[in-house]
């Protein structure tokens, strides 16, 4: 072998090309669910979750984060992709598997908001024009671009991340809830 193929077995594996990932958060599963559930327990709600999902649009795989309400920090949609797997966030004693970070209070001290947000559906960032996003309301539509960094020069840090954001666990009232009934 050669210094050239030598240096070529050890770049990374990597591929020049656009990947789509799409993600999606519901908050109200319950479980354990059973709508065949006889008595006065199928009107009543035994656990709730939420669930993550992202899903590599070319793969495709979806992983889907399970987040007991014990470990909800957030309040926020519904089915998605082929291949699923189900990954805890927590446990039902409290333990944090995967922390949750607090990117709002992070990411507004360097961005601004994307006015009208919900009117684009495409939307895509270009590594030649750092912090400018561009967006349209239709695939035919027109692209607009617009500058989301508060000042020239002011980015996050790559190796810096947010302060954790610590689940409050169930309140009192859902704990005597789950006790009482269930």
């Amino acid at each position: 072998m050669n210094i050239a193929e030598d240096q070529a077995l050890l770049l990374p594996c990597c591929l020049e090309g656009t990947v789509h990932y799409s993600y999606d958060y519901t908050q109200q599963l319950h479980y354990p669910a059973d709508p065949y559930q006889p008595g006065p327990i199928y009107f009543k709600t035994p656990r709730k979750c939420g669930l993550f999902g992202v899903c590599c649009e070319a793969i495709p795989r979806q992983v889907n984060f399970l987040i007991d309400e014990n470990v909800q920090t957030a309040r926020a949609v519904e089915d998605s992709a082929s291949v699923n797997v189900a990954e805890f966030v927590g446990l039902h004693n409290g333990t944090v598997l995967i922390p949750t970070y607090d990117w709002m209070s992070y990411l507004q001290t360097f961005f601004r908001k994307v006015p009208q947000l919900k009117t684009y559906h495409h939307f895509h960032f270009d590594s030649d024009f750092p912090g400018t996003i561009f967006c349209k309301q239709y695939w035919s539509s027109e692209e607009k671009a617009l500058d989301l960094l508060k000042s020239e020069g002011n980015v996050p840090q790559p190796q810096l991340l947010p302060p954790i954001i610590n689940p409050t666990g169930i309140t009192r009232e859902r704990a005597h809830y789950l006790y009482k009934e269930i």
